[in-house]
């Protein structure tokens, strides 16, 4: 995934592309059984976390027509 990931930002930052880094966000909120319910979900208060943090890079990107990691 991380060999992954670097490669679709050069890509993405190439071509102008926005783009909202959430697993690099997810691995900042902490791992194992402190992040994950089952180990696949996220226990609520960290997906309350995720979803502000999405909602909050909308709200900055909306209309500005600019890229970038927000």
């Amino acid at each position: 995934v991380v060999k992954y990931n670097a490669i679709a930002r050069r890509v993405m930052t190439q071509r102008g592309v926005a783009m909202l880094d959430l697993g690099g966000f997810s691995d900042r909120l902490g791992s194992g059984a402190a992040a994950y319910r089952d180990g696949v979900h996220y226990h609520e208060p960290i997906q309350k976390l995720q979803a502000a943090h999405i909602a909050g890079w909308l709200h900055g990107w909306h209309g500005q027509g600019t890229s970038g990691d927000r």
